[in-house]
């Protein structure tokens, strides 16, 4: 059973989702899934190709995964997924990507309800 501090957390991620989520596609190969998605950020460092490091920002993804789901089958980020969201007349798509020694994603709370999901943006169209 979920404790009081638990409740309210859900409850908090629930709003900021109706309130502050964005419809995206999460896609796989030829398979996708229409969910709602917040945008996030995350601050890392990078190494160019000569081992420059340097500080950057990527594009976090935060999503229920329960939602996280192609074809009835359940899956988890990796490499190479896309996530595409329409924003300002253009689609933005955006690669999943593990990032600064981090896996693709992790759990944003303790109940393993929520994944942060690292990209970084691949392409831009006009819709």
């Amino acid at each position: 059973m979920a404790s009081p501090f638990e409740n309210a957390a859900n409850a908090a991620a629930k709003a900021t989702k109706a309130i502050f989520g964005s419809t995206v596609t999460y896609a796989r190969g030829s398979g996708s899934v229409t969910l709602t998605a917040r945008a996030a950020s995350t601050r890392a460092t990078v190494a160019d190709e000569q081992g420059f490091e340097f500080g950057t920002v990527i594009r976090d993804w935060i999503i229920d995964v329960a939602d996280l789901v192609i074809a009835t089958v359940a899956i988890t980020p990796r490499r190479g997924d896309t996530i595409a969201v329409t924003a300002a007349g253009k689609i933005y798509t955006y690669e999943v990507l593990p990032v600064g020694g981090e896996e693709t994603h992790r759990f944003t709370d303790s109940s393993a309800n929520r994944l942060r999901i690292h990209t970084k943006l691949k392409s831009s169209e006009d819709a």
